[in-house]
């Protein structure tokens, strides 16, 4: 799968530093001219926007065989398309971590992914980001259906929910246990960073009848220094007939009149019994700023069944029709 658009590089969290985003990198890929055309291949990124895959060009997620392989903005290996390797110390609940560094002076990328739970592995989705080197970071995410030729039919039931884990990487600086080794004498300015990783619960209703989707991500916490974060609202957003959705607005909840992010996904499986999809927030330690960060990022990836479906969350489920 491909996806040509301008990359957009969001500024890096570094202690005492903050960067700025330089021009969008366009892709030179030549039209192919043929002479009898082959039938377009389904490309799943055509339609996540540009502020959820970010600067993630391509991926290729294969759960049976354990590999993922991701275009991510240059930087940060020798090849376009590059195999990530199975990071099990990173795993959090519902979701597999890979790594990626080439050099212990090169960018460190986390990826997170996961793949539903409901009949069919309907629906899967990941994340990826470096920690950030010099003044910049990369970071963005992807969804797709297992069968990207499959069409959405809409359930003919009106309101669904859905409920699960969430997970999520930062440009905040991580400890750092899984970077390259580095000589004690190279200076911290030509270092990189590990992504700080993020968890919470996230909860979904769905109104099929409306097209509309809204939601919450709540006991949210920065994992690597232990520090609770606020809960977020999911404003609404539309669902598409393709069975995609994109929401523009995320508020800390109870601050309705700022905005922090996006969100979107798509839904997969029989009477859309499954949905993935991707957060993304331009801030996210709270109206007061509690934790002192300066231009803070997060990309996050939801993966979850539906309320009655397979791999649905027993304890949020059991209060939904």
């Amino acid at each position: 799968m491909k996806k040509l658009l301008g990359i957009c590089v969001a500024s890096a969290f570094l202690a005492g530093c903050s960067g700025n985003p330089f021009t969008p990198i366009l892709s030179d890929d030549a039209p192919v001219v043929e002479d009898q055309p082959a039938a377009p291949v389904p490309d799943p990124f055509s339609s996540i926007p540009a502020s959820l895959a970010n600067n993630l060009q391509s991926a290729t997620y294969d759960a049976d065989a354990g590999t993922l392989v991701l275009r991510l903005t240059s930087l940060n290996n020798g090849t376009l398309d590059a195999t990530y390797n199975r990071t099990p110390a990173l795993d959090r609940p519902g979701y597999l971590a890979y790594t990626l560094q080439d050099d212990p002076l090169d960018r460190h990328v986390t990826a997170m992914v996961a793949r539903s739970a409901d009949a069919g592995n309907s629906v899967q989705a990941g994340v990826a980001s470096d920690g950030g080197q010099f003044n910049t970071f990369f970071a963005g995410g992807f969804y797709e259906r297992n069968d990207p030729g499959s069409t959405f039919v809409k359930p003919t039931s009106g309101l669904v929910s859905y409920a699960g884990s969430y997970a999520g990487l930062t440009n905040v600086n991580a400890p750092g246990d899984q970077l390259l080794p580095v000589d004690p004498g190279i200076d911290s300015a030509a270092r990189p960073a590990q992504s700080a990783q993020t968890v919470g619960t996230i909860f979904l209703n769905v109104d099929f009848a409306n097209n509309t989707i809204n939601g919450t991500i709540f006991d949210r916490s920065l994992i690597q220094y232990g520090s609770a974060l606020p809960d977020l609202a999911l404003r609404v957003g539309g669902v598409n007939a393709d069975g995609t959705f994109f929401g523009d607005t995320v508020n800390y909840r109870g601050v309705p009149e700022r905005d922090i992010g996006d969100y979107g996904g798509i839904f997969g499986g029989a009477d859309a019994s499954a949905v993935g999809g991707v957060v993304t927030l331009t801030e996210f330690d709270g109206e007061t700023n509690s934790l002192g960060f300066e231009a803070e990022r997060e990309t996050g990836v939801f993966v979850l069944s539906r309320c009655g479906a397979a791999g649905s969350d027993p304890v949020l489920c059991a209060d939904v029709n």
